[in-house]
């Protein structure tokens, strides 16, 4: 008789870039690993990531072109992957999401995790399993090991606040060269770092993401709780950035500079979550108001982060012509 509940060792690993807990998670128990947190967020170029709306809204941190940059991303460090993705405006919507199930499951069964939108909350989680019998995904999110099941015919609107059907299937491994790696993961800093614009309206992306950011701690009513996330998961993302390109300098030395760029920058950070009063490993903070005097206090430090994040760009930028 056919198994009627499958399951994988696959978990989420707790980082605040939850796509990267999900993807390190997936990896990691697919043999396709060891990886750790940093490394995966650095060789990935997760670890550069940055968006801002001008309002700082809270859907900044994940308003960016999933299907592309996280299939982009896998590559990068050697893996083969595929992405899908559908909306619920979308006609092929309810189709999308039957031909899912089929695609998640015949993952399950190979032995590999899933990474999935929409896993206890508006954050990204893996699916570890599914039962026939229940008809439903286990999941594993930012609310432990066993997260919230998710119902098959809930698949793709479990998070009501953005109902948005999208997942990952990992496929295989490949041998990738490390230094190829990198350099394709800071070549699309650079690129990220130097974009004009960007994909929906009010968001700026990269540098510009500064200057959103100020201008929104200026405005009347600007998203308080947005700002707080914004800052857990990008100043994680800078720790991350300035240890990768550390590890990196130790063989390349002419990325010594930029390294040391990214530690002021990675620094700057750390003082702005000291204003707010948070640390990465408590997220309690998060639905605490933030006062007239934390976002004035803020605006100097987000011009001081933007200056050396300039420096760094320019000397990233220098390495990669000059290093080839």
């Amino acid at each position: 008789m056919e198994a009627r509940r499958r399951a994988v060792d696959a978990r989420f690993v707790e980082g605040w870039m939850s796509y990267i807990g999900a993807v390190q998670g997936v990896l990691n128990a697919a043999g396709m690993g060891p990886w750790e947190y940093w490394r995966l967020m650095g060789d990935t170029g997760m670890a550069f990531h940055l968006v801002m709306h001008e309002t700082c809204c809270v859907s900044s941190v994940t308003a960016y072109d999933w299907m592309n940059t996280h299939l982009a991303a896998l590559s990068r460090i050697g893996v083969h992957s595929e992405v899908y993705g559908a909306h619920p405006a979308m006609p092929t919507f309810d189709a999308a999401r039957r031909r899912a199930l089929v695609h998640i499951r015949e993952s399950i069964d190979r032995g590999i995790g899933v990474v999935l939108w929409g896993v206890d909350s508006g954050e990204f989680g893996v699916v570890w399993g599914y039962d026939e019998e229940d008809g439903v995904l286990l999941t594993s999110g930012c609310h432990g090991p066993r997260g919230n099941p998710i119902p098959y015919e809930n698949l793709g609107m479990s998070f009501p606040g953005a109902p948005e059907l999208h997942y990952q299937i990992v496929l295989e491994r490949v041998p990738a060269d490390e230094r190829q790696t990198a350099r394709s993961s800071l070549r699309y800093y650079v690129d990220l770092m130097e974009r004009q614009g960007h994909m929906g309206p009010g968001y700026r992306a990269g540098l510009s993401a500064y200057d959103n950011w100020m201008r929104g701690l200026q405005r009347e009513g600007f998203d308080q709780f947005g700002c707080r996330y914004a800052t857990f998961v990008y100043a994680e993302a800078r720790a991350c950035a300035a240890r990768y390109v550390e590890h990196l300098a130790e063989a390349e030395r002419a990325l010594a500079p930029a390294a040391e760029a990214f530690r002021r920058t990675a620094a700057t950070y750390g003082r702005m979550m000291e204003v707010l009063g948070q640390d990465l490993a408590d997220p309690s903070a998060l639905d605490t108001p933030v006062s007239a005097e934390q976002a004035a206090a803020l605006i100097p430090l987000l011009r001081e982060a933007k200056e050396s994040e300039s420096e760094t760009v320019a000397r990233v930028a220098q390495y990669l012509r000059t290093s080839e």
